[in-house]
């Protein structure tokens, strides 16, 4: 036969009974056009975001203690029981995971450490919330942070939380206060 520049309509092969392999080529192009507002949340899995975020995952800082934070939630806020948020005392400008430890065991007055229940960090905005129990937080407070919420309800332990992007859940999960010879020696370092 002589060879035509036409297609035809019939197979010049058998189907055969064993399977095929796949194609490593795509079989469509994608289905939306991209975008030109770029977004606030990087690209990427959580884990990578949290590898660049969180530096030191388990922060212990000490003041007349150690303070030991676990993250609790990522892309989360902290709440309680009844998936109440607590008050906070915010400061901005804070670029590590760990110096969002550091501020909430250090800055405020220690009374304020009795109260304490975690933390929120936002990775992105820089911003660390120091968590309290309901009533906690007073009006002269507010000279320790940059600002500060005392409208929320939160009380007791963290034990949840809420989905917000970019934010990570720091639970305090315990303190190894220093009685008097062992704070002394601790100051001595």
């Amino acid at each position: 036969r002589k060879p035509t520049r036409k297609p035809t309509r019939k197979p010049t092969r058998k189907p055969t009974r064993k399977p095929t392999k796949p194609t490593r080529k795509p079989t469509r192009k994608p289905t939306r056009k991209p975008t030109r507002k770029p977004t606030r949340k990087p690209t990427g899995n959580s884990r990578d975001i949290r590898d660049d975020c969180v530096d030191i995952a388990d922060p212990r800082p000490v003041r007349n203690g150690r303070y030991r934070f676990n993250v609790y939630g990522d892309d989360a806020k902290c709440v309680d029981e009844h998936d109440d948020k607590y008050e906070y005392g915010q400061f901005d400008g804070v670029e590590e995971f760990s110096k969002c430890a550091e501020l909430c065991v250090h800055s405020p007055k220690s009374k304020l450490l009795e109260s304490l229940r975690g933390y929120d960090y936002d990775c992105w905005g820089n911003t660390c919330r120091c968590l309290y129990n309901k009533g906690a937080l007073s009006s002269k407070d507010s000279k320790y942070f940059d600002n500060m919420n005392r409208d929320e309800d939160g009380e007791g332990p963290i034990d949840g939380t809420v989905d917000s992007e970019g934010w990570y859940c720091a639970k305090l999960a315990g303190t190894d206060l220093f009685g008097e010879e062992e704070y002394l020696l601790q100051a001595d370092q």
